[in-house]
């Protein structure tokens, strides 16, 4: 999912992997309790934990702790 396009939904339903960025992922997953598809989630993996002590470390601390 890139940030500058709603995500397909459909799409998202469909997939077994979803590629994403922290921010994207974020905002998608704020609304969890409405959105099954968020909750079908079964494994995050974050490429970029090397981020906590920077600008988006919040975000992804956030995506964490959801």
């Amino acid at each position: 999912m890139l940030g500058d396009v709603s995500p397909d939904i459909r799409a998202i339903r469909n997939s077994q992997v979803i590629v994403t960025t922290p921010e994207k992922w974020d905002g998608i997953s704020r609304s969890w309790q409405t959105r099954n598809y968020v909750r079908d989630v079964a494994l995050i993996v974050i490429d970029e934990i090397h981020l906590l002590g920077e600008d988006r470390g919040p975000v992804l601390e956030v995506i964490v702790s959801r």
